[in-house]
C-alpha cells in the first residue's frame, strides 16, 4: 500500500511505474528491474523517424488483444503483457504510451467508454486492434452525432492506474471477497473522488462475509462521503433498514 500511496503523492507519477505497482499487487514477486529492462529494450526497437514506423513496429512485433479469456488477470499484469505481447486495451496502451514517451513522440491517454485509446502525435490509436485514425467512428458509436474531440477525454497517469485497478476489481470472481476488499483499499488510497462508491461496495462485501458490524461502519463512512443530499438521504435509508433487519439486503 505504501508504494502506491507514495506514487499517488508524487508530483509527476510515471505511468509505467504505476502499472508495475498494479502488477505487484497481483503478484508481489514481479521482477521490477527485468520488466523495466524489457520496456527500455522495446522502446529502443520501436524508435522511429515517423509515427507510421512506430505503429508498424507494434504490429510486426505481434502485440494484440486476447481472442479468449479476456478477463484473465494476467492480461492486466504489465510484466506478462510485455512478455507475451497480449493484454487488454489499457495494459497494451500503457506500453505504447511509455514507448512513445521514451522515443519522443507526443502522447496522451484517452479514457474512452468501454475501451482505452492512445493519442500519438495527433493520431488516435486503438492499442487492442492497432487501428488508427478511428476517433470519428468510435466517438459517434459511443456518443452519437454530437461527439467532441479526443482531447476532451485525455486523462492523467493517476486516472489510468485507477482504471487498471477498477478493471481488476471487475475481473475478480464473485466469490473472491477478500481480494475485492483488498483492491477496494487500493482504490481508496488513490483519492480519486469515488470514496462514496467504494464504501458502498465494501459494505456489501462485508454483508456477504457475514460481518454486520463492518457493514454498518462502511455505510456510516459512505454517509460521510456522499456527494449529494439525495445520496445522503438514500444512504441514511440503507442504514435505517440495516438497523431494522438482521439480514441486510444491501446496495447492489
Amino acid at each position: 500500500m505504501h508504494e502506491l500511496e507514495s506514487w499517488v503523492a508524487s508530483t509527476d507519477p510515471d505511468l509505467f511505474e504505476g502499472a508495475l505497482i498494479v502488477a505487484k499487487i497481483l503478484e508481489p514477486s514481479v521482477d521490477e528491474d527485468k520488466t523495466w529492462e524489457k520496456m527500455v529494450k522495446l522502446a529502443v526497437q520501436a524508435e522511429s523517424k515517423s509515427v507510421d514506423e512506430f505503429l508498424d513496429y507494434f504490429r510486426k512485433a505481434g502485440f494484440k488483444g486476447p481472442t479468449e479469456d479476456y478477463d484473465n488477470l494476467n492480461n492486466s499484469r504489465i510484466d506478462l503483457v510485455l512478455e507475451h505481447k497480449q493484454g487488454i486495451p489499457i495494459s497494451l496502451g500503457v506500453i505504447m504510451l511509455t514507448a512513445a514517451e521514451m522515443t519522443g513522440f507526443s502522447h496522451a491517454a484517452i479514457d474512452f467508454p468501454g475501451n482505452f485509446l492512445c493519442w500519438i502525435e495527433d493520431r488516435v490509436v486503438d492499442p487492442f486492434t492497432l487501428r488508427e485514425n478511428i476517433w470519428e467512428e468510435y466517438a459517434e458509436r459511443a456518443f452519437g452525432s454530437e461527439y467532441g474531440h479526443p482531447e476532451d477525454l485525455f486523462v492523467s497517469n493517476k486516472r489510468v492506474v485507477h482504471r487498471m485497478l477498477s478493471n481488476i476489481l471487475n475481473f475478480l470472481p464473485w466469490g473472491d471477497l477478500i481480494d475485492k476488499l483488498r483492491i477496494n483499499d487500493y482504490l481508496l488510497a488513490m483519492h480519486m473522488g469515488d470514496d462514496f462508491e467504494i464504501y458502498l461496495r465494501r459494505s456489501q462485501i462485508y454483508t456477504d462475509l457475514g460481518d454486520p458490524s463492518s457493514t454498518r461502519m462502511e455505510l456510516e463512512l459512505a454517509l460521510e462521503t456522499a456527494p449529494t443530499d439525495q445520496l445522503r438521504t438514500l444512504t441514511k435509508q440503507l442504514i435505517d433498514e440495516f438497523a431494522d433487519s438482521s439480514s441486510f439486503k444491501g446496495y447492489h
